[in-house]
């Protein structure tokens, strides 16, 4: 799109390690030589519930949930009504505005070559105060989250093929050759 040209987006999404959350690093980079100037807006919604009673088809949630601004953390929770659940979502820095009810705007200008990063989380919980909790610390901690997660799973890949590992009851075999087609078959 013609709105696009001279932004690059990159993003990276992952789970917090042992949270019940999920987060997402959002880079903006002007590639373009003029300074650009936009509102980048983020859409948060649910449909939270909390289902312990088994499922086979369709969407689970619970429309209508209630639904609360926190300007000073930059947050939108949302509440369900006939079940214990709440998430919370919200994007740093700090929204500039909110419009809607539940979408956050951040008014944005980068120069040439300038990059700005936001970060999302969406932590779920039983009750609000803990969906929020969650939410704060996590933002608090975003970036040692982020490692967290990256070492983890690493640990995990690597226990895939080592016998023996605290994480599977078993491991894949791997491969010893000297042969280079089969090697690049086996790892590509």
């Amino acid at each position: 799109p013609q709105a696009l040209v001279g932004l690059r987006f990159r993003t990276r999404t992952f789970m917090p390690v042992k949270q019940r959350a999920a987060a997402q690093r959002i880079e903006l980079k002007n590639t373009a030589s003029t300074a650009r100037s936009f509102v980048l807006s983020f859409d948060m919604r649910a449909a939270v519930t909390k289902k312990t009673t088994f499922w086979m088809a369709g969407c689970p949630g619970e429309g209508g949930n209630a639904q609360r601004w926190d300007a000073e953390r930059s947050r939108v929770t949302f509440v369900a009504g006939s079940s214990q659940a709440a998430s919370a979502q919200g994007v740093q820095p700090h929204a500039d505005s909110l419009a809607g009810g539940h979408i956050l705007q951040h008014k944005v200008r980068l120069q040439p070559g300038e990059s700005r990063v936001f970060r999302y989380v969406n932590a779920l919980a039983d009750t609000e105060e803990e969906a929020n909790s969650l939410h704060d610390k996590l933002q608090a901690t975003f970036e040692d989250a982020e490692q967290q997660n990256e070492l983890f799973y690493a640990e995990m890949m690597q226990a895939l093929f080592t016998p023996g590992n605290r994480y599977f009851s078993g491991h894949l075999p791997t491969l010893h050759t000297e042969n280079e087609t089969l090697w690049g078959l086996y790892f590509n």
